[in-house]
């Protein structure tokens, strides 16, 4: 499951007046990589896109720190709904599909980041079932400070005879016993990978046009953004 918002974004930082607003104040300040720093329609107010693909908003002193949506209220836009999905896309066809378990069948495709031992990922796994004509590739990986014994498991999913089959056991909640892991680096792989991806929570949906869905998400939602092209 996706973590709470970090602590620090929460509280208003204690800034002395000679704050130097830069990236690397910042980044020096919260400890994290900022991609870039941009001004938003409210005065006073800037964008921070940091490099994990999240935003949050500072003050032009660099005192407070603010988490949440803009919306604009005349238009009825969600201004960082907006700008997160642009910067969320990823170009599907980068993606090595080599390194994921497929299932289901069809002319579309769709990627989802799993962690086995995480229980919204068992959801979605059984949610899956009832999506009709896509190919479904399936990226293990692990959330170590969450479930220490995920890494295994996604080994032996990748070593098994019926990688699909192993698979639906341990969405199910099944220990894969008799299972061995085997000298696989794709669970390492799909670590590294979702991290340049910005992926810090499971289960994450890549769909074939590029755009990404966090979380649990019921399979008409998923329908639905697959057929907004």
């Amino acid at each position: 499951m996706f973590k709470k918002i970090p602590v620090f974004l929460l509280l208003l930082m204690c800034a002395t007046p000679s704050f130097a607003l830069n990236k690397g104040a910042i980044e020096q300040k919260l400890n994290i990589d900022i991609k870039t720093i941009s001004p938003t329609p409210i005065k006073g107010i800037l964008e921070v896109i940091t490099e994990d693909k999240n935003i949050f908003y500072i003050d032009s002193t660099g005192k407070y720190l603010l988490v949440g949506n803009i919306i604009d209220a005349d238009k009825r836009i969600n201004l960082t709904g907006e700008k997160l999905a642009k910067i969320r896309t990823v170009d599907f066809k980068s993606l090595p599909l080599n390194n994921a378990v497929k299932t289901g069948r069809g002319a579309k495709k769709m990627a989802v980041f799993h962690d086995p031992d995480c229980p919204y990922c068992r959801d979605l796994h059984r949610e899956l079932k009832k999506l009709k004509g896509v190919e479904i590739y399936n990226f293990l990986f692990d959330k170590p400070e969450l479930h220490p014994k995920a890494y295994l498991k996604a080994k032996k999913i990748y070593c098994a005879e019926d990688p699909v089959k192993a698979l639906d056991m341990a969405m199910s909640g099944n220990e894969l016993t008799g299972f061995s892991d085997c000298a696989t680096n794709k669970v390492d792989e799909n670590r590294s990978l979702s991290k340049r991806l910005g992926i810090n929570g499971t289960p994450f949906i890549i769909l074939e046009n590029g755009s990404t869905i966090r979380g649990f998400v019921p399979v008409k939602v998923i329908e639905k953004a697959i057929d907004n092209k």
